[in-house]
């Protein structure tokens, strides 16, 4: 009986870890990272981003980034909580990519000592079944040791399903298998997938100019207050703002000169004022000049 009883415990401890939601686990990561950086020099603390790690997932590194710096909002904190808006900006403007000698986490803590971070957090994330595994790490920027490396297993939330909810699966192997042959039959069209979230859009910039644009705007972001996002466009490309919520957003756009180190003066011009739509399930398109 005894035996039986402590058997049905850890079934239930492990169906209990399983059931984990995922507004819990983002929390859970949140005060780990917070316990874990006490006494350590970290005072000002930035969030990197997240990567997939493996080859079956869809694209969730925007939204498990933001979601996390959320989370670390609302926690009780001995450090202050870098704005990572500049972040991508910073690492382009100041040409960090070095010819490909960086992977793209040594140029984020690059970007992160330009901001005066102290430490930054990286997360990585799979998606398996019904299970979002989640592991994040902070670590020193001056000298790259991991301050500390948590993980969580959590049931996936709405907006991961929806966001995943069109993402093509690996095909199954073909069996071998003796079949009557049957008269030939016209390949119907595959029928496409509605919208997964008609509440979201996107909203693009081309340009065709010789210099970088920064197209700045205004998003909202759960419980908090409207974030700017700055979008930086090398000459002869074209970025996104993806997945933000549909509405009328107020956006400003600049021309971005390389900085003069020996002179420094201000490297931006203002060109343009206006708005821009996002509309679900659709993306708007900008170009310029």
């Amino acid at each position: 009986m005894k035996i039986l009883f402590t058997a049905l415990l850890v079934l239930y401890s492990c169906m209990s870890r399983a059931q984990v939601t995922y507004e819990d686990a983002l929390a859970s990561l949140a005060r780990g990272v917070a316990e874990r950086l006490v006494g350590t020099p970290a005072d000002n603390v930035l969030v990197g981003s997240f990567k997939r790690i493996d080859g079956n997932a869809c694209e969730l590194g925007s939204t498990l980034t933001l979601d996390l710096e959320a989370a670390l909002v609302n926690t009780p904190k001995e450090f202050r909580l870098l704005d990572r808006q500049n972040l991508q900006a910073m690492a382009e403007e100041h040409k960090l990519e070095m010819n490909g000698m960086m992977d793209e986490e040594q140029i984020m803590r690059e970007a992160g000592k330009l901001l005066k971070a102290d430490a930054m957090i990286f997360g990585y994330y799979t998606l398996t079944n019904d299970q979002l595994v989640l592991r994040v790490k902070a670590v020193d920027v001056q000298t790259s040791e991991q301050l500390t490396v948590l993980t969580a297993n959590c049931i996936p939330a709405k907006i991961i399903k929806d966001l995943c909810a069109n993402t093509p699966t690996a095909a199954r192997p073909v069996e071998s298998v003796t079949r009557s042959v049957e008269p030939f039959k016209r390949p119907t069209e595959p029928v496409q997938p509605p919208c997964a979230d008609r509440t979201i859009g996107s909203y693009c910039m081309q340009n065709n100019g010789k210099v970088d644009l920064s197209l700045q705007a205004k998003f909202p972001v759960p419980y908090n207050p409207p974030r700017l996002e700055a979008l930086v466009v090398r000459p002869g490309r074209t970025e996104c703002f993806n997945d933000k919520p549909v509405g009328a957003y107020d956006y400003t756009l600049y021309e971005v000169y390389p900085r003069n180190p020996v002179y420094p003066v201000k490297n931006t011009e203002r060109v343009a004022q206006g708005s821009i739509r996002i509309e679900g399930c659709a993306t708007g398109r900008m170009t310029y000049p």
